[in-house]
């Protein structure tokens, strides 16, 4: 994709029975970053370990489709 993106990920702990390493993860993005025509957020619930890297591939999925139409 040749489109300039911004983005900004996030974690968060959560506290839950059976999970002491439960994760909230998340991603807002917006391109391009010059003059924004689609903003995303992402959000994945009650994920296992620190792993907010899961949601960049789904937003790059969308980006790229979004640019390809």
């Amino acid at each position: 994709m040749s489109v300039a993106v911004a983005a900004k990920t996030g974690t968060a702990q959560v506290p839950k029975k059976g999970c002491s390493d439960c994760y909230n993860i998340w991603i807002s993005a917006f391109a391009p970053y010059e003059d924004p025509k689609i903003v995303l957020i992402i959000m994945l619930e009650d994920v296992e370990g620190k792993l907010s890297g899961v949601v960049v591939p789904v937003a790059k999925e969308i980006l790229n489709w979004y640019f390809s139409k």
